[in-house]
């Protein structure tokens, strides 16, 4: 009997996983203003999807207002709320 890959490890008959069906890698910015309401910021963020993503980790943002996520070297920037 010659079984297909899903069958082998038994995916055949799982329902498609409809959470995944938006993401798309080129979504994700390099650069995320943020603001005071959004802290605290994780990257990934929790909108995003998790699939193409890295271990979620919490940002400390410097005297500057920056910070730079250690995994995907994403920035992100402290800005005032937006009106």
């Amino acid at each position: 009997m010659n079984l297909t890959a899903d069958q082998k490890t038994g995916m055949a008959n799982a329902p498609p996983d409809k959470s995944i069906a938006h993401c798309d890698p080129a979504i994700q910015t390099s650069r995320v203003e943020v603001t005071q309401q959004d802290l605290p910021v994780s990257c990934p963020l929790p909108e995003e999807c998790l699939v193409f993503a890295h271990p979620r980790v919490y940002l400390a943002f410097d005297q500057h207002g920056r910070a730079r996520c250690p995994y995907c070297s994403r920035e992100f920037v402290l800005v005032e709320g937006k009106k």
